[in-house]
């Protein structure tokens, strides 16, 4: 039997390097013991990983880190001379230190032994001026668990530690910078000499950044498309300057100018008047000057947001509202309704939008001369997702439901997931979500039971009976049945997919009180040119996916229908 190293070996270059391409340095060099054919082969895949695993005790090695960090300098300057040498410059690299209470020792200047004041740059600046690090295309720079830090809450973001220092422009190899990647970072430093002529990504992870450095790095670099900032603190006014106040009752405006950008993240960001605030009562004001963006996400709580230029290119938008869980005072809903519904005008014409906001009751525009105030056309939207949490009755979240309808003239994809909000069981706590695990999964294994013991047909036959009495007796919603008309599913509608999660099982025979039975029974009926239903009820059973009662609705309204359509599990 051949050896795991030969198998490897006979795989072809472009495979092993692509294999390289992901592995860090030290055991990127070690593949040269493996055989002749790996033999030098690291420094042909213009790749550099190295990565730093600090532990609490390599301070006591002759009592600071200088020797340790004067070897791993060493040890990465040697891998870019080599991979120079063999005409393989490296054009990608990336470093990661893993944390610890010495991380910024290890970086940094004025470490343990304060003895040794005077000291060569840190160690990024070591090693991005080393002419051998001057043609890298991608940088990734990294300090810390970033993973982790996704599982804060939004008011937590300014917790986190930043564990790089200000990242200077000087040391970035500008020519060649076609991708920037930085995590935990305290900040850019800009350079008026310094341009990015290349630079086409940038992405900014759990940094802190004054907005006025930021649009440096974006003037700097021309042709910068992708811009993704994820967790990031803004800040307002540089080190020594004092923004001036806000008007009463407004938020402080920030106005971000991406002439290039296509794709554009802003993902649970904090936009914060100066260094020194960590909250306000009023969300800031977000201003985007993007005329060429074609992606658009937001996650974070909801704000003014506006974009001052046309974006006609345009083509999918997603926006995740998140709670605000600590309100100074009163909560405005009426303030709030005008900002989301004004938000969402600035992307009237893209074609796909993924909208998620916590309960669709918040979003519903009640009584005629609100519509007409605040409703628009999406006129060029042809696929939605909506998302979001729904009281009992959903009277209320019917009407959000019909606000979005009459809005997409020319829909033609619709997906709803809905979670009906229990007052009586918070989920968000782990004995409420293993309870709801738990019985889930105990339905499921009882169906799979059932479908092995061939008594499926059984409990099919038994669910169709009576189907038509309790049809004709479920009730109609007011807010998507008395007399409206929606175009879309007049003329365009021709794939609906319902989701319902946390909700008793939508086929039980309190048909009078259920909301997503009723919107079934509304779709079914009134989406003209409907070709595919998608349901799922979210308790995973599979004898629900069935969908008995609702083939038998089709069959009673096929006379109303003009065309005919298929009832299918919903779609990953």
């Amino acid at each position: 039997m051949m050896s795991g190293g030969d198998r490897l070996s006979d795989l072809p270059d472009d495979l092993l390097l692509r294999v390289l391409y992901f592995t860090p340095a030290r055991e990127g060099t070690s593949t040269s013991a493996l055989s002749k054919r790996w033999r030098g082969l690291w420094r042909s895949s213009g790749v550099l990983n190295l990565d730093v695993r600090l532990t609490d005790h390599d301070h006591l090695h002759n009592g600071d880190l200088f020797p340790w960090r004067d070897a791993f300098v060493s040890a990465a300057r040697s891998s870019l001379e080599a991979a120079a040498a063999a005409d393989s410059p490296v054009t990608k690299l990336t470093f990661h230190v893993e944390p610890s209470y010495i991380t910024t020792d290890f970086l940094h200047v004025g470490v343990v032994n304060h003895a040794r004041t005077t000291r060569s740059p840190d160690v990024l600046t070591e090693l991005l001026t080393l002419p051998a690090a001057r043609r890298v295309e991608e940088l990734r720079l990294a300090a810390g668990y970033p993973d982790s830090y996704t599982r804060l809450k939004y008011e937590e973001i300014q917790m986190l530690h930043e564990e790089l220092r200000e990242l200077s422009f000087l040391t970035l190899p500008s020519d060649t910078l076609r991708v920037l990647d930085v995590t935990s970072c305290r900040g850019l430093q800009p350079s008026p000499c310094v341009a990015f002529p290349r630079l086409a990504s940038l992405r900014l992870s759990h940094c802190g950044v004054w907005m006025e450095h930021l649009q440096d790095l974006i003037r700097a670099a021309p042709a910068l498309a992708t811009i993704h900032l994820e967790f990031v603190q803004i800040r307002g006014a540089s080190p020594g300057k004092v923004p001036p106040p806000p008007p009463p009752g407004e938020g402080f405006t920030f106005l971000l100018h991406c002439p290039a950008a296509t794709e554009l993240v802003l993902d649970r960001c904090q936009w914060l008047r100066s260094y020194h605030e960590h909250s306000s009562t009023t969300p800031a004001t977000v201003k985007i000057d993007a005329p060429r963006l074609r992606r658009f996400t937001y996650q974070g709580l909801l704000r003014p947001l506006e974009l001052r230029s046309k974006a006609p290119d345009l083509a999918r938008v997603d926006l995740h509202f998140l709670p605000h869980l600590y309100y100074h005072g009163e909560k405005d809903a009426g303030r709030d309704l005008v900002t989301f519904w004004r938000l969402a005008q600035n992307f009237s014409s893209t074609k796909e939008l993924k909208l998620r906001v916590n309960m669709l009751e918040d979003i519903a525009v009640v009584g005629t001369e609100s519509q007409a105030k605040l409703l628009f056309s999406f006129r060029n939207l042809e696929r939605l997702r909506l998302e979001g949490m729904h009281k009992l009755k959903g009277k209320t979240a019917a009407v959000a439901v019909a606000n979005m309808l009459s809005c997409c003239p020319v829909l033609r994809d619709l997906r709803l997931n809905l979670i009906m909000a229990q007052p009586d069981l918070d989920i968000s706590n782990e004995p409420g979500r293993c309870f709801l695990d738990k019985k889930y999964q105990h339905d499921l294994e009882k169906s799979i039971q059932a479908f092995n013991n061939r008594r499926l047909d059984a409990m099919v036959s038994k669910q169709r009976d009576g189907d038509a009495r309790y049809y004709e007796k479920l009730s109609d919603l007011p807010a998507l049945s008395s007399g409206h008309v929606f175009d879309c599913l007049l003329n365009t509608l021709s794939c609906v997919s319902l989701q319902f999660r946390l909700e008793t099982n939508i086929f039980e025979l309190k048909l009078r009180s259920n909301f997503a039975a009723k919107l079934i029974k509304f779709f079914a009926k009134n989406a003209a040119v409907l070709k595919e239903m998608h349901i799922d009820n979210g308790n995973r059973k599979m004898a629900d996916h069935m969908n008995c009662k609702l083939e038998q609705w089709v069959t009673n309204s096929s006379e109303q229908r003009k065309t005919t359509f298929v009832v299918l599990p919903l779609k990953s």
